[in-house]
């Protein structure tokens, strides 16, 4: 399966209610109105400079990895701008991923080997034996996991590389993320399906019918899951307890998903050359009260 160029975009999903004032003063009790848009402010920016950047991971300081297969790179840009390539060998990376510690994992995805690289040093083979393959996650304990299409597996692996456990059965599964309480998600490629693989091993359908189409997965911080079709440039949500809904629309030809601990979510797309960033405000309340005596705060 060879895979054509993309870019990188991101979407930015601010947590919290934002507000148009807050009043604050010697009174016994303030209410103030709380105003909210629900129409997304959007805004480009671009984070590096690449001629093909496929995959992207993001690591607790907000440091963005990158592999650009065309320059056969994994590159790492700082949240102040600065680039510079931590890998020379990403020419086939169309998975990435980075633990707690900042150690960078991506794929060698068409000779069944993932690499590791530690911060400031030089990669070297972590695990191999997965056919052509493309996914890759890392979860909160540092287990990696991998996907691999060939195989029909997903393989988790401890830090120190042995396996822990193999979940097999998979008809061409290429992308995974994992939520902060271990739950695998996962898109089959071959049977159109977005399953979900709990920690006692039970496997249950998300979503399906999407044919051969599915590329991309990623899980937030609070549980959402979001999941591109490769070429229908859709990305969709499954929000935590509702069902599946589109996201994002008319993107061209979608790829790897990733999202970051403030629940910004990062996209490769093959239509365009920077990162898009969707800024949403939360719902808000009525009225803030606000009882300053007591120093309380409260919502209706």
């Amino acid at each position: 399966m060879l895979l054509p160029r993309t870019v990188l975009f991101r979407f930015i999903r601010p947590v919290g209610v934002t507000c148009a004032a807050l009043l604050i003063a010697s009174a016994a009790v303030i209410v103030a109105p709380a105003v909210a848009s629900s129409t997304p402010v959007i805004t480009q920016s671009v984070i590096g400079s690449f001629t093909n950047p496929w995959a992207a991971a993001v690591d607790a300081a907000g440091n963005v990895y990158v592999s650009d297969v065309f320059n056969d790179a994994i590159y790492k840009v700082t949240p102040s701008g600065t680039q510079t390539m931590i890998a020379a060998n990403g020419g086939d990376a169309y998975g990435l991923a980075v633990d707690a510690q900042g150690d960078v994992y991506y794929t060698s995805s068409y000779s069944g080997n993932v690499y590791k690289v530690a911060p400031g040093g030089s990669p070297t083979l972590f695990s191999s034996g997965y056919g052509e393959f493309f996914g890759l996650a890392v979860d909160t304990q540092g287990d990696v996991f991998v996907a691999s299409y060939l195989n029909g597996t997903i393989t988790e692996l401890a830090p120190s590389g042995s396996v822990v456990h193999v979940t097999s059965g998979l008809n061409g599964p290429v992308n995974i993320a994992v939520d902060a309480s271990g739950n695998v998600y996962a898109t089959v490629y071959n049977s159109g399906l977005v399953v979900k693989i709990a920690t006692n091993g039970t496997q249950s359908t998300l979503a399906s019918g999407y044919g051969a189409n599915l590329w991309g997965i990623a899980v937030d911080r609070t549980g959402n899951v979001f999941f591109d079709t490769y070429f229908g440039g859709i990305i969709d949500e499954i929000p935590v307890g509702g069902t599946v809904t589109t996201f994002q629309s008319n993107l061209g030809t979608v790829t790897q998903l990733a999202t970051d601990a403030y629940g910004n979510l990062f996209a490769g797309n093959e239509l365009a050359n920077d990162i898009v960033e969707y800024h949403f405000s939360a719902t808000a309340p009525t009225n803030l009260t606000v009882t300053p005596a007591l120093g309380s705060l409260s919502a209706t």
